[in-house]
């Protein structure tokens, strides 16, 4: 590989880390840089805009970053949301030595001037036609419309957007604008609106007074008070009483500016403005609430609060049970089919070996069906052997391994954790981190694995032996059980260890949340060469949006609401490699 050139990118967001939207812009940036064969080192800064806009605490974090800074080459920079552009537009200078400066999710951006160092200004464009439309059609005797938006900067502007584009639609109702007004006042107002009202909700942080919220808290409050239904644009404002609207993406706009960066320093010209995704998203408890059909909510819509299905509520204990249950089907049907091969044998080759494709086809089955009942003993979703399997697959396609050895690997590599049918319950079920002594007890299930297969003969077993035994050694030499170095371990075996890392932090475990991509994506990049085969790690790099879509198709529903409104981000304890 050639040598990359050492890039410094710096990352400053207007909002804090807390707020969810600035959490999708950043991953987007991230997933962007992380997918380079030479991705540079984005430094992030956070100006926490919706607490403190007081131009002298921008004065004063201004000349700690331009010491921060100081010395430092900074190749390029992206600012997000209105609050950080004009933070740069004044400061930039003295922070980034001029660097070019890409500004993404910029309300009003066709009415900011670009001029050193913004060299793009990219929109963000919610569709607020689309979901006050859509609010008119579920509730048609509708006969005002209320706007709600906070005094901050990106406030001022997205609410003057709204007002431009109502006055363009010309809809056929009253509007009413509370913007910029004491949060006290607006929930007496609301408080005293009619059923055939429609409250609009711009994200709201700082009112009047210079009172601040949480993310999510003035949707929560208005939605408790108001007879009328509350509306969006916005997923972070769902889930808490709002019926819901049609959401724009920040991921993609992180994404678009980092693009657009790229395009600038490879001295192209920035792409033109893209049309942003949307999702219709809803509450199904607060549509319900509303008395608003759910027939006449948008087909595909995203619900959230929906009742939970039997499956959902009962899951974990029915996984278990019905991969006993189907292996026990799978027992018999494979007797059964191998006492009719015999009956058959002298009624031509080309059944015989038909059904022989049959019975090793039905061991592969046998061996994910195996592998499923030990992650559900672990706590693991069924899918995660799946999805270690098609992973391995593939990237052992990229490795250039024969067709005959991928059906192997594909089928040998969800009995990796074999060994831990012999790992206490209460240690692979610990929600918190382990002991040093439970650690060395887990350890020892590379080593059960391996007793439990080795005495086959049959290529499909010797290979699941292997890997189960294998899939902890490390690249450096520093893995487990026998310390195994580079090459000395075999391929099967660091295949499945590189795609079984890669799903498992991007899951929900017992002792953790799932890692956001980017995270898991630089962290299995700073283990290139020490926990992992370097070509595994620059195959994987190369291909994430093809993984990303192993990974979607063999997908579990961790519900919606997680999805799209999750209140913060949890403490992760550090992971090992091991578990």
């Amino acid at each position: 590989m050639a040598a990359c050139l050492p890039r410094t990118v710096l990352a400053i967001h207007s909002y804090a880390s807390d707020y969810s939207w600035t959490r999708a812009q950043n991953d987007g940036i991230l997933a962007t840089f992380a997918a380079l064969p030479c991705p540079p080192q984005v430094r992030i800064e956070y100006l926490d805009s919706k607490h403190l806009e007081a131009e002298t605490y921008f004065a004063e974090l201004a000349q700690i970053l331009a010491s921060k800074y100081r010395g430092v080459r900074i190749d390029g920079a992206i600012v997000t949301d209105n609050a950080a552009l004009a933070f740069v537009q004044a400061y930039g200078q003295a922070i980034t030595g001029g660097a070019p400066t890409v500004a993404g999710g910029i309300n009003g951006a066709g009415e900011v001037p670009v001029g050193a160092p913004v060299v793009a200004v990219l929109p963000e464009v919610a569709d607020h036609l689309g979901t006050l439309a859509a609010a008119l059609r579920q509730n048609p005797l509708a006969g005002e419309i209320v706007l709600v938006a906070d005094a901050t900067v990106t406030g001022v502007a997205v609410s003057r957007e709204i007002r431009e584009d109502i006055a363009t639609a010309r809809l056929p109702t009253r509007v009413r604008d509370l913007s910029g007004r004491p949060l006290a006042e607006v929930e007496a107002i609301v408080a005293a609106l009619p059923r055939d009202a429609i409250v609009y909700l711009v994200p709201f942080f700082r009112d009047a007074t210079g009172q601040t919220f949480p993310e999510g808290e003035v949707a929560r409050r208005l939605a408790a008070v108001s007879r009328a239904p509350v509306y969006t644009s916005w997923a972070s404002e769902i889930g808490g009483g709002a019926v819901g609207g049609r959401t724009i993406d920040g991921r993609s706009l992180g994404e678009e500016a980092a693009r657009a960066l790229l395009r600038w320093l490879d001295g192209q010209p920035p792409p033109a403005a893209r049309t942003p995704l949307y999702r219709d998203v809803y509450d199904h408890a607060a549509a319900r609430a509303h008395g608003i059909p759910v027939d006449r909510l948008p087909e595909g819509a995203l619900l959230l609060n929906r009742p939970q299905t039997l499956w959902e509520r009962h899951g974990s204990v029915l996984v278990p049970g019905g991969a006993l249950v189907a292996m026990l089907g799978v027992l018999l049907a494979l007797a059964g089919s191998t006492l009719r091969a015999q009956i058959m044998v002298n009624r031509g080759n080309a059944r015989i070996l038909a059904m022989n494709r049959e019975i090793i086809e039905t061991q592969g089955e046998l061996v994910a069906t195996l592998g499923e009942v030990i992650e559900a003993r672990s706590l693991e979703t069924a899918n995660h052997v799946r999805r270690v399997a098609a992973i391995s697959r593939f990237l052992g396609e990229r490795m250039g391994l024969a067709a005959a050895d991928l059906d192997i690997l594909e089928a040998a590599s969800p009995l990796h954790d074999v060994g831990k049918i012999g790992i206490p319950e209460e240690i692979l079920a610990k929600p918190g981190p382990l002991t040093a002594a439970e650690f060395e007890i887990v350890k020892t299930h590379t080593t059960i694995g391996y007793r439990l297969l080795q005495s086959s003969t049959r290529p499909l077993m010797q290979a699941a032996c292997t890997i189960a035994h294998e899939h902890h050694e490390r690249w450096d030499g520093h893995g487990y059980p026998r310390g195994l170095k580079g090459e000395e371990i075999a391929p099967m075996a660091r295949i499945t260890a590189l795609a079984d890392v890669y799903d498992a932090l991007l899951s929900e475990r017992c002792y953790k949340a799932p890692w956001p991509e980017a995270e898991a994506v630089a962290h299995i990049l700073r283990e290139r060469g020490a926990a992992f085969d370097p070509e595994l790690v620059d195959i994987l790099a190369a291909n994430l949006d093809s993984v990303r879509a192993i990974r979607d198709a063999l997908a579990d529903d961790p519900g919606p609401r997680a999805r799209f409104a999750a209140r913060s981000t949890p403490t992760r304890p550090a992971v090992p490699l091991c578990l």
